[in-house]
């Protein structure tokens, strides 16, 4: 073969197998441009931060528990801050590359102020950066009056909702000498759990023309272990004015109110003005007034279930239904369990119609019954009109002139011993009730007049026995009643 022929087989071969010329990438550290290659695109791997976040689980009281996870496989944790509220309040430093960083630690919640979220900032060891979502903690501290007011001014601009959270009142506050906003509205109601953890809240003042006044406005929350004092005027013909709340439709426990309230209005309680739901083992010290639906304890009671209860203050009703315990009680609906046991009153009781020792006005629609056990009245009540009793006052027989089967209203195992009068007519004195109710094992001073029941079923109604006799009634309610209230 001659060279011509070679050469020209030569220059062949290049001309396949020499690669064609390509475009050239280069990936620069600092950019943070998209990188195209063979029509994919990739974010630049130097600038990748895998993840960051941080969880705030149930929390005791005292402590709160912060979970904090940071991983970056490309380069490495090297600092993970944590902000409550906003604030950095603590930093982690890290001098090796760990490629996924835990932190797990306890926050002494009692340094910090009432706060409302948190998150995590995460740096790498080339300063890329990663925040993580806010949290909202199930657990929220009111260490002071600032705290307080922070709470209220969150929940009544709906800036954070506080259903199902629990919020625990670490100290004694006392209140500015202002007039008090309450805590939630009847738009806005308090729908977390307050526990007050034993402590008072004082010199609570409201001078109010609106509905819905206490230290709360309306509640369908939680509220427990709390006390309250101070002083609340409210104007005529306004209505659920209470020392705890001014409604309430869930849950009132363990609390302590010495707030004096006066005014025309009605549904005015020492705890709650307007209640559905439960309130138990609560004590009112305040002395109370209103027009309509006065008690020491509730208002107005609609299904509601009240136990371990008592009342020490005077009740004012100046129209109708007055009662030591409950102004007014109602049963509408059959699926409710209306009743009020274990609870007394040993203050004075007085208003024009429907006044009693423990109850003054009770209207049942249902053959279901309104049920008033194991209570006793020591307070004297004194009616200026008509429809009283130491333990019942009227019924919707004597307010709204319905016939009333007695079964619908039972007063068992109660008694009283306070002094009855009626000013309208001293003849008719009512030590239990007036009339459409049953009466069962029922005590009352031998010695007291007690005139013709009308309507009412009496089974073994009896006269009082001493209270010296450990054996008798009496002296047992006495223990059942304040075993946990009356301290």
């Amino acid at each position: 073969m001659n060279k011509k022929i070679l050469f020209f087989m030569l220059i062949l071969l290049l001309l396949f197998v020499t690669p064609k010329a390509s475009a050239k990438y280069v990936i620069d550290s600092d950019s943070i441009e998209i990188i195209r290659i063979n029509s994919l695109y990739i974010e630049q791997p130097d600038k990748i931060f895998d993840e960051i976040e941080v969880s705030a689980p149930e929390v005791n009281d005292l402590q709160g528990v912060f979970t904090i996870t940071a991983k970056d496989e490309i380069s490495g944790i090297a600092k993970i801050e944590l902000y409550i509220n906003d604030k950095l309040y603590k930093t982690f430093n890290y001098e090796d590359e760990p490629k996924e960083k835990r932190e797990i630690f306890e926050v002494n919640v009692k340094d910090i102020p009432f706060y409302e979220s948190c998150y995590v900032k995460g740096t790498d060891f080339k300063g890329n950066t990663k925040e993580s979502e806010k949290i909202i903690p199930n657990t929220s501290r009111i260490n002071d009056l600032t705290d307080l007011l922070k709470f209220r001014k969150l929940q009544n601009s709906q800036m954070v909702s506080f259903e199902n959270r629990d919020l625990y009142l670490l100290n004694d506050i006392s209140l500015l000498s202002e007039n008090w906003e309450p805590i939630g509205s009847e738009n806005v109601p308090f729908s977390g759990r307050f526990h007050g953890k034993n402590h008072t809240i004082s010199n609570l003042q409201i001078t109010s023309t609106c509905d819905f006044q206490g230290l709360f406005g309306m509640n369908k929350g939680e509220i427990s272990d709390l006390s309250i004092n101070g002083k609340i005027s409210s104007g005529n013909e306004l209505k659920n004015i209470g020392g705890i709340a001014g409604a309430s439709d869930n849950f009132i426990k363990n609390c302590k109110s010495n707030v004096e309230i006066t005014g025309y209005s009605d549904r005015v309680g020492g705890i709650v003005g307007v209640c559905s739901g439960y309130v138990g083992y609560c004590m009112n010290y305040g002395d109370i007034s209103g027009r309509e639906s006065v008690g020491g304890i509730c208002g107005f009671s609609s299904e509601t279930y009240i136990e371990c209860c008592g009342n020490k203050g005077t009740v004012n009703c100046s129209f109708q239904c007055g009662g030591g315990v409950v102004g007014y009680i109602e049963l509408q609906r059959t699926d409710k369990n209306c009743a009020i046991t274990q609870s007394y009153n040993s203050g004075q009781v007085s208003g024009s119609k429907a006044i009693g020792g423990v109850v003054g006005g009770a209207w049942n629609i249902f053959n279901k019954s309104i049920t008033i056990e194991l209570c006793y009245n020591t307070g004297n009540v004194t009616c200026s009109n008509e429809y009283h009793g130491g333990i019942l006052g009227g019924t919707q027989n004597d307010l709204e002139f319905e016939n009333t089967d007695e079964s619908k209203n039972i007063v068992k195992y109660c008694y009283n011993i306070g002094t009855i009068k009626n000013i309208k007519n001293n003849l008719m004195i009512f030590q239990i009730t007036h009339q459409c109710a049953t009466v069962i094992d029922s005590y009352y001073p031998a010695t007291n007049r007690n005139s013709i029941y009308f309507g009412t079923k009496i089974t073994d109604n009896l006269m009082l026995s001493p209270i010296t006799n450990t054996n008798s009634l009496i002296y047992k309610l006495d223990l059942v009643c304040k075993r946990s209230m009356d301290y």
